[in-house]
């Protein structure tokens, strides 16, 4: 009978050894190693590898720096071969940003340089259906980067930021000086000489002299959208942040305006941006 005693002590100290030892284990697990979880932010040194093609666009750091969130992961990501330069409104840039891409689904894709100098992922994104980089380029609210000096969108981009600095958009609009910050554009911007007769009758809402606001003459300028949602109806006048991205379509009832008095006169409200 004493025999019998001893062996079950045994066994009932063995039993308890085993369940030390294993819960031992258990503490000691990493929770990243544990099936199922997953870091929330990727490791730096191998973030521009791990840059998904498509992604969620989670927040807006610049005019041409964004966050892409993509399985729970959060990438921080650049556009290839543009740049906002200092001295420049780096807010109305960072605006057009959003309008663009915040909140958004987007696609991107990369070039042969993957990263900047900064080892920030460089990529071509495309929301809407659009190329973001160009679109930048193209409303004047960014500029071709120094870095890389040599990518193969570059002639695209070449002619895009001329279009913009010719027409006088964005960063180029008059009075505004943006520094080089990148490749030189070929193109100047060209000055149109105002109109100073003719026989042409006075453009609507213009003042007794036939000039119309911010055209310096009878040309109507001014463009007055509709909201195809909403039907609001705003105008917006040159140098305003969706001033060239604006298309007039008069079979929607859209409509260009000399004055300002004349669009409010006839209940449209000016466009806050």
């Amino acid at each position: 009978m004493y025999v019998k005693r001893s062996a079950a002590r045994l066994i009932a100290a063995m039993l308890a050894f085993g369940v030390v030892v294993t819960l031992s284990a258990c503490s000691k697990t990493n929770p990243s190693d544990q099936p199922g979880r997953s870091s929330a932010i990727a490791e730096p040194d191998r973030l521009s590898q791990q840059v998904p093609s498509r992604g969620l666009v989670v927040r807006v750091l610049d005019g041409v720096t964004i966050e892409v969130e993509s399985d729970g992961v959060t990438f921080r990501v650049r556009y290839m071969g543009v740049t906002v330069p200092d001295g420049v409104d780096h807010e109305g840039a960072s605006e057009f940003n959003r309008f663009l891409v915040e909140g958004k689904s987007v696609r991107m894709v990369s070039d042969a340089i993957d990263a900047d100098t900064d080892g920030v992922p460089l990529r071509y994104v495309y929301s809407d259906g659009e190329m973001v980089n160009l679109k930048l380029l193209a409303s004047g609210w960014a500029r071709l980067a120094e870095f890389p000096p040599s990518f193969e969108l570059l002639d695209e981009f070449s002619q895009a930021e001329n279009s913009a600095r010719t027409d006088g958009r964005g960063l180029w609009k008059a009075g505004a000086s943006p520094d080089s910050g990148g490749h030189e554009p070929t193109a100047k911007p060209v000055t149109v000489p105002a109109f100073t007769g003719g026989t042409l009758p006075m453009a609507p809402g213009s003042d007794s002299s036939g000039k119309c606001d911010y055209s310096g003459n009878s040309d109507a300028i001014i463009k007055g959208n509709i909201d195809q949602r909403t039907a609001e109806r705003e105008y917006h006048i040159p140098g305003g942040l969706f001033y060239s991205t604006t298309v007039i379509e008069p079979s929607n009832g859209e409509l260009w305006f000399c004055t300002e008095a004349e669009a409010l006169s006839q209940g449209w409200k000016r466009s806050k941006y």
